[in-house]
């Protein structure tokens, strides 16, 4: 009798956990990121080696790469410190352990070449530190996302440690989900969201060329859908003039096939 109270004492913690859990991951929808419709936070020298890109900035080194699933739990903590800084004790554990799940749930392992966690990594006290983060996803939108505009690739969970602010990392990671779009996916937008109050994070994205556009989603505009177009102006004025010539091309022969039947 007494092993069976036991047993059923622990099965009890288990649900309550995962009841805790789970309403951890809905709690604060704000401060949720991006395949839901809770999910809104959004908002040198350079060598490259076997798909790791190795960056200098202000006298330290980092470099990015793809996640490895091993390194999750340190994704989860540079999630935390930046959405979750306000949270307090028992609380903020309990949205570290929805984050990480989450995140755990949602890594690429067979769609790499359409999704990825792309983290910058820099080295302290001999070992890597992941000291930055965001999602690059190029997928089909689930049903279940909650938005009605699902704009594709979408960048969202982009994060910087504290102590690495500032420091040219988060404008790294933006770029490389920019070039990796433009070269691999042969995309020619990229799309991010962003809370309207993060002035710092729109600063930013505005930098480097993002406007916004119409968000159907957030009429209010308490969240701004940005768009970046990804070619570049030559290569649009290049592509332009070599379809009106291709145009230009296609009109002579159906000219010349027209008076051959004449």
């Amino acid at each position: 009798m007494q092993t069976h109270g036991i047993l059923l004492c622990l099965w009890g913690l288990c649900i309550i956990s995962s009841v805790v859990v789970s309403l951890a991951a809905s709690f604060q929808p704000s401060l949720r990121p991006s395949r839901t419709k809770s999910q809104s936070r959004h908002i040198i020298g350079l060598s490259t080696n076997d798909d790791t890109i190795r960056l200098s900035v202000q006298d330290f080194e980092f470099r990015l790469r793809d996640a490895q699933y091993n390194e999750l739990g340190q994704v989860a903590d540079v999630i935390m410190s930046s959405f979750y800084s306000n949270s307090t004790t028992p609380w903020r554990q309990m949205f570290r352990l929805a984050e990480l799940n989450r995140i755990q749930q949602n890594f690429p392992h067979e769609d790499k070449e359409v999704h990825r966690h792309i983290v910058a990594v820099t080295v302290v006290k001999g070992e890597e530190q992941v000291i930055g983060f965001c999602d690059l996803d190029d997928r089909l939108p689930n049903l279940n996302t909650g938005y009605s505009c699902n704009p594709r690739p979408y960048v969202s969970d982009l994060c910087i440690s504290p102590q690495w602010r500032r420091r040219g990392v988060a404008k790294a990671i933006i770029q490389e989900s920019e070039t990796y779009s433009r070269e691999k996916l042969k995309k020619e937008d990229i799309y991010i969201r962003v809370e309207s109050h993060n002035e710092q994070a729109l600063t930013l994205y505005e930098s480097l060329g993002y406007c916004k556009i119409y968000n159907p989603d957030s009429p209010k505009k308490q969240i701004f859908l940005l768009r970046k177009e990804l070619r570049v102006v030559g290569e649009a004025i290049i592509e332009e003039s070599l379809q009106q010539q291709q145009q230009q091309q296609q009109q002579q022969q159906q000219q010349q096939q027209q008076q051959q039947q004449q």
